[in-house]
């Protein structure tokens, strides 16, 4: 891989590009926004690891400023944020993957950095999910209901995806939350039931089709009994 990483704390962000060159990849380092940006105008990385709070930009802000602009680079953000809004927002803004900077020995954070490039290298086909009144084109990240174009974060679809196609059958937890997050994802479940909430406001009149079952999961089904 060819890794940018823009963090600010030099003792840190020596110790991560050291073990990337160990695995073989070429490793770049930014100190803040600004230089970030233009060192990704100028050259093409397979993945971007992202301090959250760089002197003269916020991490999401950019992130979104990137996926604004059609960036598609794989976004791991490292920070010392680890609140289920903050895992929510990181993640929704654009990112693809989030490590708080206290549960990041080295050799996770380097997994998490591989996987994501594979699943950059090989992403899976998107899918056209008709689940009833809900519509869902995976694809042109569309979703309409009953005919009604509703707008959802990415979080949400990729939830909302995983559970149309599946519908009638119970989900687990930690299918939603790899299915959101990635497979080594370590976020708190009040993270995914936020994301739940948030959906359920959205469906309207279908709302009530998404449904909790206590210590297995959740569940869209066909019909509301």
């Amino acid at each position: 891989m060819d890794v940018l990483i823009a963090e600010d704390e030099e003792q840190l962000a020596v110790g991560v590009k050291r073990v990337f060159e160990r695995r073989g990849h070429r490793v770049d380092t930014c100190v803040n926004g600004q230089d970030t940006v233009r060192a990704l105008e100028s050259r093409s990385y397979s993945l971007l690891v992202l301090d959250w709070g760089l002197p003269d930009m916020d991490g999401v802000a950019l992130v979104a400023q990137l996926r604004r602009a059609g960036r598609t680079i794989p976004v791991l953000m490292l920070t010392g944020r680890a609140g289920t809004e903050d895992v929510v927002r990181a993640l929704d803004a654009g990112a693809d993957d989030f490590i708080a900077k206290s549960d990041a020995p080295v050799d996770v954070l380097l997994a998490r950095a591989e996987a994501l490039h594979r699943r950059a290298c090989y992403p899976a086909a998107p899918r056209r999910v008709d689940a009833g009144g809900i519509l869902i084109d995976e694809g042109a990240k569309t979703v309409h209901v009953n005919g009604q174009l509703i707008d959802l974060a990415p979080s949400e679809l990729r939830v909302l995806t995983i559970l149309g196609a599946g519908m009638g059958k119970i989900v687990s937890r930690a299918e939603l939350v790899a299915a959101c997050w990635g497979e080594l994802a370590s976020v708190s479940d009040n993270a995914l039931e936020s994301v739940i909430k948030r959906l359920r406001k959205k469906l309207g009149a279908e709302a009530q089709r998404l449904q909790s079952v206590r210590l297995r999961g959740y569940i869209l089904v066909e019909q509301v009994e």
